[in-house]
């Protein structure tokens, strides 16, 4: 199939479908993050309501099923959901134990050879950032080294019975991939990083030394483990800019960036400087924007000013951000989500890129709803 219907068809399908989930669903996802003793009225009634399998739905997209489990347990209500969240539960500590195991057995091969590593994501934040911990659900691991010991990380590791799943190292090198997928010794996933971002034409856009990342590393505490992680500032501008490259479309994104806010606390400038230093201000700041408007984070207006986020950019994305509200996203490429995706630096590079692609799209949904339907459409 051509490049040309390709896009014909990609577009056609954004514009003629767009997947959302009900208002109601997405505020019951919404008040299930902030669930305690004020809110269970309202979650109990909004629950009552609510259909169950959209719910399950839109919470399995957004990555927040066991917020909602905890939450019709607290409210007493829908026991299909309160049995769907022991069992959540259940799959999830068994699959941590698998996950801790795995990370011991990395920490033990990469430390026994001197190599600067850290583990980010997954674990660390849910057993260090979020609180409480547990709900926040992972599968993989991610492990972050610097390009010159890549070769060496990989040979330990694999000594102690991982397994590369990547083979196609040419396509990796024309491609400047930031990441390798292993298979670690008790079957956990690892995405074994050396740099943030793994497309090669996207790292260009950022400005991340990974050595400096590295050396301002600090020691966590997973289960019995002492871990290196990124420092405290790296986190929160971290998974600003993951959500950002990812869409920024799913509510445990914006809670990764909440908790981060509320129980890092990083001082603010702090964070301006780094994400100077990384060219990544518009890119935080849309999403930060992003968490205050959806999970009501408290954050000033200067806060986002530092970073750049300023009309017309800040303009557009608070307006695409209620036309296509990210609590009711089940996937769909909407504007919103591009907006995010597209943000960088400086609103200039972030508009250019913006108005490149949604030439793009509606290019080719004009031609798309101008050109005879294919039979087998």
């Amino acid at each position: 199939m051509s490049q040309d219907l390709l896009g014909d068809k990609w577009a056609s399908a954004q514009y003629d479908r767009v997947m959302r989930s009900s208002s109601s669903v997405g505020e019951t996802l919404v008040a299930s993050l902030h669930a305690g003793p004020s809110t269970t009225p309202r979650l109990r009634h909004l629950l009552a309501e609510v259909d169950w399998d959209e719910l399950r739905t839109a919470a399995e997209f957004h990555g927040v099923e066991n917020w909602v489990y905890a939450a019709a347990a607290r409210a007493s209500s829908a026991p299909a959901l309160v049995a769907g969240f022991e069992a959540a539960r259940l799959r999830q500590d068994l699959l941590r134990a698998q996950v801790v195991a795995d990370l011991s057995l990395a920490a033990a091969s990469l430390n026994g050879a001197s190599i600067p590593w850290l583990a980010f994501k997954g674990p660390v934040l849910d057993e260090v950032i979020h609180r409480p911990p547990r709900l926040r659900s992972y599968g993989d691991l991610d492990l972050l080294v610097s390009v010159r010991s890549l070769g060496q990380a990989l040979e330990v590791l694999e000594q102690t019975g991982a397994v590369v799943l990547d083979k196609n190292w040419a396509h990796l090198s024309q491609d400047h991939s930031g990441q390798l997928h292993v298979r670690l010794t008790h079957g956990t996933l690892a995405d074994l990083h050396w740099h943030f971002v793994n497309q090669g034409s996207d790292q260009s856009r950022f400005r991340i030394d990974i050595d400096d990342v590295l050396a301002r590393r600090r020691m966590v505490r997973i289960g019995e483990l002492d871990i290196p992680t990124l420092d405290a500032v790296d986190t929160v501008v971290h998974v600003a800019i993951h959500a950002a490259h990812h869409g920024g479309d799913r509510l445990l994104w914006l809670k990764d960036i909440e908790q981060c806010v509320l129980n890092e606390t990083p001082p603010w400038d702090a964070i301006a400087a780094r994400c100077d230093e990384w060219g990544v201000g518009v890119a935080v700041a849309t999403l930060l924007a992003r968490t205050r408007r959806v999970l009501g984070l408290a954050l000033p207006d200067q806060v986002l000013h530092s970073l750049g986020y300023r009309p017309p950019w800040s303009t557009l994305t608070r307006t695409l951000d209620r036309l296509a509200p990210t609590e009711s996203a089940l996937g769909d490429r909407s504007l919103a989500r591009m907006t995010a995706g597209v943000a960088s630096g400086d609103q200039k590079q972030s508009f250019v890129t913006f108005t490149r692609r949604s030439a793009w799209i509606l290019a080719h949904w004009s031609s798309a709803r101008t050109r005879p339907r294919d039979p087998e459409d």
